[in-house]
This record gives C-alpha cells, sequence and structure tokens, in this order.
C-alpha cells in the first residue's frame, strides 16, 4: 500500500518535470531559440493567401520564407507581433534583421493579442497599416502574425486604405 502511493508520486512529479522541461527551458534561455516551426507548432501555421494583388497575409516568416517572398514581387514585411511579449520580440529581433538581408523592408505594428481589436493600441497599428497600404498602392506586402495574421483587422486595413474609402469609426 505505501509503496504504491510511493510510486504514484513518483509518476506524478515525473510527469510535471516533463510538463514544465519546455517552458523552463524558454524561460532559462529568454526566448532567444524559440523557433516558430517546431513541433506541433508546424501543423498549426496557416497558409499565405492573397488579400488582393498588392497585399498578403500568412504566418512569421523565416529567412527561406522571406527569399521566397522577393522572388513572388515583395517588397516590404509587416509583423504584427507584439515585443511586449518575450517569444515574439526574438522573432521580431530575427526578422528586424532578416528582411533586408533579403532585400525587403521591415516594419513592425504590433498588434495585442491580449486586447480588443478596437484598442486604442490595436486601432493606431491598423490606422498605420491603413497609410502604409495607401501610400504604396502598386507596393506588395506581406502581413503576418505569428501563426497567421489575424484577417479580419487586416481586411478591414485594406478595405480602409482602398481610394474612396469612407475613413471613419
Amino acid at each position: 500500500m505505501i509503496g504504491r502511493r510511493i510510486v504514484g508520486y513518483l509518476i506524478r512529479a515525473a510527469m510535471l518535470m516533463v510538463c514544465m522541461s519546455v517552458p523552463a527551458y524558454l524561460l532559462i534561455a529568454s526566448f532567444a531559440v524559440f523557433e516558430p516551426y517546431l513541433l506541433p507548432l508546424r501543423f498549426l501555421r496557416s497558409g499565405v493567401e492573397p488579400v488582393n494583388e498588392h497585399v498578403i497575409v500568412g504566418p512569421y516568416a523565416d529567412a527561406a520564407d522571406l527569399a521566397d517572398l522577393k522572388e513572388a514581387g515583395v517588397t516590404a514585411v509587416v509583423s504584427l507581433l507584439d515585443p511586449a511579449v518575450a517569444y515574439e520580440r526574438s522573432l521580431i529581433e530575427r526578422e528586424a534583421s532578416d528582411a533586408p538581408r533579403a532585400g525587403l523592408r521591415f516594419v513592425n505594428l504590433p498588434v495585442r493579442s491580449s486586447e480588443p481589436p478596437t484598442s486604442p493600441a490595436n486601432r493606431n497599428s491598423m490606422q498605420r497599416l491603413e497609410i502604409l497600404i495607401s501610400a504604396g498602392p502598386q507596393e506588395k506586402i506581406y502581413i503576418h502574425g505569428f501563426l497567421g495574421a489575424p484577417r479580419e483587422l487586416v481586411a478591414q486595413a485594406v478595405r480602409e486604405a482602398a481610394p474612396g474609402a469612407r475613413r471613419g469609426s
């Protein structure tokens, strides 16, 4: 009876250690080595999709993805990742150095997933995105979040940036 109890405690302790090992490793590493393509995240990524002929949305782009985007005619990459989130900050820093190497302009317009789309910070980022899209109507822009861009926000920004669109809301 006591032996079974001890074995049960040991099994629970082992399970806890396994469950905590990845978060603990990321915490110790300051999220500097976080990879968005590790299992199971690789299967959660959304695909790359055009919104219109000048705007494409999709997931975080690594160096190889950035080179492919450049070949496809993309001239600017807009990251909606939030530098206030530790693991997103490391991805932003990596992409900020990889994008210019690929010949792409990099812009970070953080969208806070912890806040509603209508929050002042998120609305400010979307207004800046509208300006970016309308300032270079012939420019091809790739917009991404972590596993995918918040498509409803991007679609709204594209509609607002369209020539003759009613400004408001």
